[in-house]
């Protein structure tokens, strides 16, 4: 798989999503599939967030702004686990991955691990992190709704 960097982020407040995609040109055009895959999930992702506040809110997904926490999760590379457990950032992972789970016609559970086994090799999340993490996640799949059980 090429090296790619994918990020994104949303301007609620006028319903805008930023990506962020850096591409390996020597793999392309043969990793477009792939990117087309993960930008997807993170299009998926940034909606929900959208869904949570400013103009396209929905009244049952509203969450406040964490700010404060955000800054302090990325200013301390011990706490960064921490994001994946901040109340915004929990259903906006689930919808991202249940839609890249989709795409593939791969079970949602094997993304999931997929996904947080990845972050365990990038050194972000520990084993240990992993399975609370995962634990979190499984729950808030189940209150969610419309995501298949973990």
């Amino acid at each position: 798989f090429p090296v790619t960097i994918f990020d994104g982020e949303t301007d609620d407040e006028n319903s805008v999503i930023y990506t962020y995609i850096s591409l390996d040109p020597t793999k392309e055009p043969e990793c477009y599939r792939e990117v087309s895959l993960d930008l997807r999930n993170l299009i998926r992702h940034e909606v929900e967030h959208l869904t949570q506040r400013g103009y396209n809110v929905i009244d049952s997904k509203k969450i406040r702004r964490n700010d404060a926490m955000r800054r302090k999760i990325q200013g301390n590379p011990e706490i960064r686990h921490k994001y994946y457990k901040l109340k915004d950032e929990v259903p906006a992972n689930l919808q991202g991955l249940y839609s890249e789970a989709k795409s593939r016609k791969i079970p949602f559970k094997d993304v999931v691990n997929s996904y947080l086994d990845k972050k365990v090799d990038q050194g972000i999340i520990s084993p240990i992190e992993k399975i609370r993490i995962y634990r979190l996640w499984k729950n808030a799949a189940e209150k969610i709704g419309g995501l298949p059980p973990l």
